[in-house]
């Protein structure tokens, strides 16, 4: 059995290899069967499936096919296999028409299909979470919080001819749908004809496929799009990941520890150095995100009655937006809950004066009744 797993992952390169492949596997199948290791068996099964179509002989691989599919029906799922199923999945691709498993093979295709177009994704939750384990590094890093920064290989690009290539990465990334050559020039020459578009996006995309590779930037049916199926990292979807893995949490201080690493993962403003409309717009966005996620830690410190990290990270919302009114209302709360009527009264008098000063506003008819609620008047 030694033999057996380089014969399974190396390719079948002569007869003589490919018999000596269908004689082990042979061997191999009922020792699986007989102890019980049904993924095992079914993967042998796969794997022989695939000698067999190298040999022409059709009709062992749908008894190998069939063999394989009948020994993993009874577990919970078939996912097992999916590993294995894309080491043969030219044969599953060749089965979904016929007519005895061309359906459960079809299935099967689908989920490696769906598992390589979330192969990105998983690897970067993967690097998330095993930090303290040493992992390959991404081919490509971006980071456009706080600072822009691009990393090809470990290394940092600083040559990139004109910062408009670097400028279209980055519009890219903001638009995972993609974007024709009429919305690229609308964003970045406006004022160029037709011709000298075509001319100058042709440059520009040549500059960023020959920095980050040639397909990073595929054309897709009249579309510009980065390619997400590469190994990249990009500090925006790494947050907005961890956003969305609060919102959907159940437990309390799991929605704590997600809300806190988006929060920690904003090093400042988006794309600091680009002055574009498109920029300024998702800038704006990814700003309210993130300012509604403090909120919602803070909610979450005060349903803990953990009202001192209430008051901070209240805090740090008023310091980006002073006239952040739920902020006041929610420090207040927090204060009234210390009994610390003083600060309440101090906190409410406070939100009147900014409110005043920067918008020439009085207080929401909500912030006025809190208040007296709080201080029972």
């Amino acid at each position: 059995m030694g033999r057996l797993i380089p014969l399974l992952i190396l390719p079948i390169v002569s007869q003589a290899s490919s018999s000596l492949a269908t004689t082990h596997l042979n061997e191999a199948i009922p020792h699986f069967v007989e102890g019980e290791q049904r993924i095992e068996g079914a993967r042998a099964c796969l794997y022989l499936a695939a000698v067999c179509q190298a040999n022409g002989d059709w009709l062992a691989v749908v008894s190998n096919l069939q063999r394989a599919f009948r020994l993993v029906a009874e577990l919970e799922s078939r996912h097992v296999l999916i590993v294995a199923g894309r080491q043969v999945k030219s044969l599953l691709e060749d089965a979904c028409s016929d007519p005895e498993i061309g359906q459960v093979a079809a299935r099967l295709l689908g989920q490696v299909i769906q598992f390589e177009q979330d192969i990105p994704t998983l690897r970067r939750r993967l690097r998330q979470r095993v930090s303290a384990v040493p992992f390959v590094p991404p081919h490509l890093t971006f980071k456009a919080l706080g600072r822009v920064e691009v990393t090809v290989r470990g290394q940092t690009v600083t040559k990139w001819e004109a910062q408009v290539s670097r400028d279209l990465l980055f519009c890219l990334l903001a638009h995972p749908d993609g974007l024709t050559n009429e919305q690229i020039g609308a964003l970045f020459w406006p004022d160029k004809s037709r011709a000298r578009l075509s001319e100058q996006l042709k440059k520009t995309m040549y500059r960023l496929r020959r920095i980050l590779g040639k397909d990073t930037v595929p054309l897709d049916q009249d579309l510009y799009r980065f390619d997400q199926a590469v190994d990249y990292e990009y500090d925006v979807a790494t947050l907005e990941e961890k956003l969305k893995e609060a919102r959907l949490a159940n437990d309390p201080a799991e929605k704590m520890v997600a809300y806190q690493a988006a929060i920690d993962l904003y090093a400042g403003s988006y794309l600091p150095d680009v002055d574009a409309e498109w920029a300024n717009l998702e800038r704006e966005r990814l700003r309210q995100a993130v300012l509604t996620a403090v909120m919602s830690l803070a909610q979450l410190y005060f349903d803990e009655r953990q009202y001192e990290s209430v008051i901070e990270y209240c805090q740090r919302i008023l310091d980006e937006d002073p006239c952040h009114e739920q902020a006041h209302r929610l420090i207040m709360r927090a204060y009234a809950a210390m009994d610390d009527l003083v600060a309440v009264t101090r906190q409410f008098e406070r939100c009147q004066e900014i409110l005043s000063e920067e918008v020439g506003m009085t207080v929401s008819p909500q912030t006025r009744a809190l208040y007296k609620r709080l201080t029972h008047q």
